[in-house]
């Protein structure tokens, strides 16, 4: 799915403290370069599903972290999945989904 996400004045410093504060806080990542984002963020989700009433947005890496299944270890993928910063993309991927089903579903509800 295709997205495009407005955005005005919007801090890198700020965004990065609430996207580390609220995904896999207290975890080590490397610090968002300082700037200030103006004008329209391009994206595409690979996959969009829903399954008992219930969103998923599905995103493939193809990361090497070795030769077998021994070197794939949940802690492995989360330290390279914040090395990477793909936690940043995750939040763009959600909000883009969230402003997609507000538009689109009656009576829509994120928490619901």
């Amino acid at each position: 799915m295709e997205f495009w996400i407005e955005s005005h004045g919007v801090k890198t410093t700020t965004l990065d403290q609430l996207v580390q504060k609220h995904c896999q806080p207290n975890q080590p990542r490397p610090p968002l370069a300082s700037n200030q984002l103006n004008g329209m963020l391009k994206g595409f989700i690979d996959l969009l599903l829903v399954h008992e009433g219930r969103y998923y947005v599905v995103d493939w890496k193809s990361n090497w972290l070795g030769k077998d299944d021994a070197a794939y270890t949940r802690m492995a993928m989360q330290l390279e999945m914040l090395h990477h910063r793909y936690d940043l993309q995750a939040v763009l991927y959600v909000l883009a989904l969230h402003r997609l089903l507000k538009a689109r579903l009656p009576n829509y509800d994120y928490d619901a």
